[in-house]
């Protein structure tokens, strides 16, 4: 009886050890991503950032700073939104944004903001957009090359981000 008794605590020490959750794959975007250009006329770098909070979910913040790393000096642009990403084509959508006043005409007056100054707006997509995304072989950067939009006359060009953490 001692024998059986062992044996049925080592069968079930086995099978508890043995079992293990099964991981859903982790997003390779999953991290905070960057895309810094220097604008000449304005004498500033512009930095489109993405962090990616889970498989779904990601934050886009618009910021301004004097050198390509140095310390934000204030908001252009924020949104929250969702994301899918099967293989290389990107779906993305966000329903309201927050942005300096004349985002369009920027000048060195209203360049940038802070945060809880940026005004509400509320955005409608017609369609889901959608972008495809090459990444690089190491990983640490992907390039996003959005699909033109029909009621939008001009296609954008490619974007590198990298990745900082």
């Amino acid at each position: 009886m001692r024998y059986l008794c062992l044996l049925v605590i080592a069968a079930c020490t086995v099978s508890l050890s043995s079992c293990s959750d099964v991981e859903e794959p982790i997003s390779p975007l999953i991290g905070a991503w960057e895309n810094r250009v220097f604008v000449d006329s304005l004498n500033y770098w512009i930095v489109e950032r993405y962090d990616f909070v889970n498989d779904s979910i990601y934050d886009i913040n618009v910021t301004v700073r004097e050198s390509e790393t140095s310390k934000d000096l204030g908001y252009r642009f924020a949104t929250r939104g969702w994301y899918n990403l099967q293989e290389n084509a990107f779906t993305f959508t966000y329903s309201e944004i927050y942005q300096v006043k004349d985002y369009y005409l920027p000048s060195r007056a209203n360049l940038y903001a802070p945060k809880n100054e940026l005004r509400f707006i509320e955005i409608d997509f017609s369609n889901t957009p959608t972008a495809n995304l090459t990444f690089s072989t190491d990983r640490k950067q992907f390039e996003f090359l959005a699909e033109c939009l029909e009621y939008y006359s001009e296609c954008s060009l490619p974007k590198t981000y990298i990745k900082i953490n």
